[in-house]
């Protein structure tokens, strides 16, 4: 089982900079020796009393010591529960996390690690219980020996049951550090005859497509393959006879036709459940573009220790990333109501957030009082790739757009707000800042980019809003919006999708009048006057909503057209219907302070949803603008809210 024992190695790694290393380097897969002390242990003598044949190997990497973080290096106790930590935290382990939090959290096992935070921040004390399958049954300064085989409170002997030892200690003869992971499953209920141990039913599988292929390559002339997966599968000659290679000489062949065959026959079965569901999907479609966010929110997000000033969406994943004044990005899956990371870099208030990039990867964007914006790669554990300088003042609104300026020489643009009065255009690629936008005689407090980056509106504490074309090769403002009393806060573009119901506000008979290609055709504006206000792209305005009580913080318009959401200092969330001018809902005191921000999950399209390329999900983003919003089933109904009071909740149908 060697190559096996390698794949699930390599993928147990990859949170710490120490296994992040381990993961770049080939380990030595090999049965435990007849002399391993594992064998004479305590441990393996008490739950295998009666000696029944396991399953077993060890893993081994080498290290030299200079890769190693020299704080490692000083108590062996801290080496191997950095590595054990690594192990259990990082992305190989993840499916098998959530799979086993789905089924079996509850009040019962909530003790148990189940988090990310949780698995990388914790002792591994003997006791310690891991996603109700796991348990530390000891702890010594080079090892980790973890039970393993089915659920911690089953304290007797089961039919599946093994130990796991996570080992690590300094070779200094040979300058390297020695990694190891053993793997020892037996059954410890009664006595099992014969010398096998346990394998599951997929694993035999998978033994059995190794030696096929093998058999097959070497029936087919291909025998330097075969003799090369042959040793990477440690199966000697003794193992892999000439009369097992014939046996599985047409296995196969047979395996193939029939796995086709099996996904022929699922996709007809699916394409009729299809067919028979498109009735209720279209009711289900029609319930999207009118939905409300409920009172009782799915989860309650706590963490930060401070104020958060700004969340964003993954546009693919289900993560959310947050900021905050306590100077700290933290990251969390917000279908489980997880935290997932805690980022560190900027050295005050971290401002605001946003998901975007490059094509080939998404990066997220964070600005900062410490006047710099910090990019951050997801791909690479939230690596900081590069950070950005040219603001003279506090920098607190952060968004990526699609460029349609060839000469900046980018795709993307990033694009930043500051109380410098100022607004900065950067090119993602290499760092620079491409123009910087003046006109505003404050502090610029909010942006929002068009869908296809041609245009841009700002918001500032100078009681105006401006429209910017962006897309020249000198950026200038063509729309300068007044009529608020006090500063503004927040400001928004509003989508194709809800043109009827504003020009129905505006009293027009056509749907809406746009600027060229409808990418800017009406705005809305919030602030600290406690008013809302709708814009037409003449910049008149043509509908004021008035209810909140306190400063408006953030705006936001719903994917279907028909609503606006908004969040203020009153501590309420507000759902306005836009052709009515009226609030038709009001939730209450949904944090115990001012709301900070609203942010509506990204659409995902069908083709965006196959990619992690940032430059087509934002092309056909535009492009369902474009045609009049985005079609109902792409609609996401999950919306998050965040306080002064540090947390943030998640609202979801």
């Amino acid at each position: 089982m060697g190559l096996i024992a390698k794949a699930v190695f390599s993928s147990l790694l990859g949170t710490t900079s120490l296994a992040a290393y381990l993961a770049a380097k080939n380990p030595v897969i090999s049965p435990l020796a007849a002399s391993d002390p594992i064998w004479t242990s305590r441990l393996f003598k008490r739950y295998n009393p009666s000696a029944n044949p396991a399953t077993q190997d060890v893993c081994i990497r080498r290290v030299p010591v200079d890769k190693i973080r020299p704080e490692l290096l000083k108590n062996p106790e801290d080496l191997v529960l950095e590595y054990c930590r690594g192990v259990w935290s990082g992305y190989g382990f993840d499916v098998q996390r959530r799979y086993l939090r789905w089924k079996h959290y509850g009040p019962e096992t909530s003790t148990h690690l189940w988090t990310k935070a949780q698995l990388s921040e914790s002792k591994y004390e003997k006791g310690t219980c891991i996603v109700d399958h796991f348990e530390v049954v000891e702890k010594t300064p080079t090892a980790i020996t973890v039970r393993c085989g089915d659920s911690p409170r089953t304290k007797a002997l089961r039919g599946s049951d093994g130990l796991f030892v996570i080992g690590a200690m300094v070779d200094d003869a040979r300058g390297e550090v020695e990694l190891t992971l053993t793997s020892c499953l037996f059954s410890s209920q009664g006595k099992v005859l014969g010398v096998k141990g346990p394998m599951s039913p997929w694993m035999e599988e998978l033994h059995q497509w190794h030696k096929s292929i093998i058999a097959y390559l070497a029936a087919n002339d291909k025998r330097i393959t075969s003799a090369t997966l042959r040793a990477e599968l440690d199966l000697d000659e003794n193992t892999f006879t000439e009369d097992v290679a014939k046996k599985y000489e047409t296995l196969l062949e047979k395996k193939w036709t029939s796995t086709i065959m099996d996904l022929e026959s699922r996709n007809a079965a699916l394409q009729l459940d299809l067919d028979g569901v498109v009735q209720a999907n279209s009711k289900r479609n029609q319930d999207l573009t009118s939905w409300l966010p409920e009172p009782s929110p799915r989860h309650s997000l706590r963490c930060h220790t401070s104020t958060i000033n700004c969340v964003a969406f993954h546009p693919k994943y289900s993560t959310i990333a947050s900021a905050s004044d306590d100077c700290t990005i933290k990251i969390w899956d917000w279908e489980t109501g997880e935290l997932e990371k805690t980022i560190k870099g900027h050295t005050q208030a971290v401002r605001g957030v946003d998901y975007g990039g490059p094509a080939g990867g998404t990066l997220l964007a964070s600005c900062s009082s410490d006047f710099t914006i910090k990019l951050w790669d997801p791909a690479d554990d939230y690596k900081n790739i590069r950070t950005l300088y040219g603001h003279d003042h506090s920098i607190c609104s952060i968004r990526f757009a699609p460029c349609n300026n060839v000469e900046t020489g980018s795709q993307h643009l990033l694009i930043s707000a500051s109380g410098d009065q100022t607004i900065k255009l950067w090119n993602v690629e290499t760092g620079y800042c491409v123009h910087t936008l003046r006109g505003h005689t404050d502090w610029v407090r909010s942006i929002h980019p068009s869908a296809d980056g041609r245009y841009l509106i700002s918001a500032s504490n100078d009681r105006t809003a401006r429209v910017w074309n962006i897309s020249t090769t000198t950026p200038e403002t063509t729309l300068i919006l007044v009529g608020h009393d006090l500063g503004v806060n927040c400001c928004a573009l509003a989508p194709v999708s809800s043109h009827p119901y504003l020009a129905s506000a505006a009293g027009l008979k056509v749907k809406a009048p746009t600027a060229p290609d409808g990418a800017a055709g009406y705005f809305a504006t919030g602030s600290r006057d406690n008013s809302i206000k709708i814009w037409d792209s003449q910049g008149t305005c043509v509908r004021t909503l008035i209810g909140h009580k306190k400063w408006v913080n953030a705006i936001v318009f719903h994917p279907g057209g028909k609503y606006l959401l908004s969040v203020a200092d009153d501590s309420t969330l507000r759902c306005w219907d836009l052709a009515q001018g009226e609030c038709v809902k009001v939730l209450d005191r949904l944090h115990e302070q001012f709301i900070t921000c609203l942010e509506w999950a990204p659409q995902v399209s069908k083709d965006a949803s196959l990619s992690d390329d940032s430059s087509s999900r934002l092309a056909q983003r535009s492009a369902s603008l474009q045609t009049g919003g985005f079609p109902d089933h792409q609609i996401r109904c999950i919306i998050a809210t965040a306080s002064m009071d540090s947390t943030i909740k998640i609202f979801a149908k």
